[in-house]
């Protein structure tokens, strides 16, 4: 189990100076980053971004859970990311056989539906190992949370994992919104990102959100 959010006191700053490395600049190990930069000099577009991906019972906040919680951190270029926890979070089986008929159809194939109830970390433990990974590489309040749908995902945060949300910048970066928005003005474009697997696991969501930024950000958003 990871340790506790105030077991960790000290901010690694050449990880997020590695982190923070201009376009063009290649991402090595973190000892050839960049010197570490003061606290009020690092620019907030310069931060990281953190990608997070739920599975949950259903879409209601007010009566369905979370299932799965994965979270990577990449560059603000997209360019390099590390790979963080990928937690099934334990459900007893009234909560498992209360959901609806599409969510244990898929997380039953998934394999998801065995794993939370095999797992042993509580919704707690889950919330301790992402705010562990997230805490060395982000600095309170700078962070955004990134994702297909990410609002959705924040909602559920709010109710189960608030410290976790809490971390973050109140700013999102949604992929679907973009997405949308190239479908109507830069068809071509749209019709030419990755397809997706809809596998309806968290990790696999995670890098395939971030494969289409990165297909958008080579396209619509390229340098004129």
């Amino acid at each position: 189990m990871a340790g506790k959010a105030s077991d960790i006191v000290h901010t690694d700053w050449s990880v997020l100076a590695k982190l923070s490395l201009e376009d063009g600049e290649i991402c090595n190990d973190a000892t050839d980053a960049a010197p570490e930069p003061e606290v009020q000099k690092v620019h907030r577009l310069s931060n990281p971004i953190a990608w997070l991906d739920l599975e949950m019972t259903g879409l209601n906040v007010e009566s369905d859970t979370i299932l799965q919680a994965a979270m990577i951190v990449t560059d603000g270029q997209l360019k390099c990311q590390i790979e963080g926890p990928d937690v099934a979070v334990y459900q007893p089986e009234e909560v498992l056989n209360s959901m609806n008929e599409w969510c244990t159809s898929h997380h039953t194939a998934s394999g998801l539906v065995d794993r939370c109830r095999q797992s042993n970390t509580s919704m707690v433990a889950a919330e301790q190992q992402l705010l562990s990974f997230i805490l060395p590489y982000t600095r309170p309040g700078f962070c955004p949370l990134a994702g297909n749908s990410v609002h959705m995902d924040v909602a559920f945060l709010r109710k189960h994992m608030p410290t976790l949300l809490a971390h973050f910048n109140h700013r999102l970066i949604d992929v679907s919104s973009i997405s949308e928005l190239a479908r109507r003005w830069y068809p071509q474009d749209y019709r030419s990102a990755p397809q997706k697997t809809h596998s309806h696991l968290a990790m696999t969501d995670i890098q395939e959100s971030i494969a289409e930024l990165k297909h958008y950000r080579g396209t619509i958003f390229r340098k004129k």
